[in-house]
């Protein structure tokens, strides 16, 4: 397999993962927000907020194609850092609730599974991004230039240093 070939296969497995991930933040945000009823006002207003900044943030995941060149690419690894982020927050928001013994315990402790669950998969897709992204980041060519002068490097005026990277 040459590297055109590794990178087109990355570039499957990245959008299946991001589509399957896309469903289950989805999934779960919907689920948290239709399923649980929280007795602290103060707590419920958080997790609703955490919910919604989670959407929004898998929300721009499906805008434009993350494949175009490395800025994109890098934006998505580091959104999907702040869903990680996210679901870190919303996970210790639900934590608390299982030592209340609420009658939503089940329901609650399923919730904290599917993060887990997530956040697993979610590594996965952002390992897969790294890898590509740093194909998309080889070093092709170089060049330095300057004027010459007295003095130590033997350039004056600045030195220009170019750096070429490509696939």
């Amino acid at each position: 397999m040459d590297l055109s070939q590794i990178n087109e296969k990355l570039k499957e497995i990245i959008k299946i993962q991001l589509k399957d991930q896309n469903k289950k933040v989805e999934d779960l945000i919907h689920d948290i927000k239709s399923e649980i009823n929280i007795t602290s006002s103060e707590i419920s207003k958080d997790l609703i907020n955490d919910l919604d900044l989670l959407d929004l943030y898998n929300k721009s995941l499906q805008d434009g194609d993350l494949f175009d060149n490395p800025e994109k690419a890098f934006r998505a690894i580091t959104i999907i850092g702040n869903i990680d982020s996210e679901l870190d927050i919303i996970n210790a928001e639900l934590t608390p609730l299982l030592q209340l013994n609420t009658p939503k315990y089940q329901v609650i402790s399923g919730f904290i599974n599917k993060i887990k669950k997530l956040k697993n998969w979610i590594s996965k897709t952002s390992n897969h991004l790294w890898q590509f992204l740093s194909q998309m980041m080889n070093l092709n060519g170089w060049s330095i230039s300057g004027n010459h002068s007295s003095n130590i490097l033997g350039y004056s005026n600045g030195v220009s240093l170019q750096l070429n990277f490509g696939s």
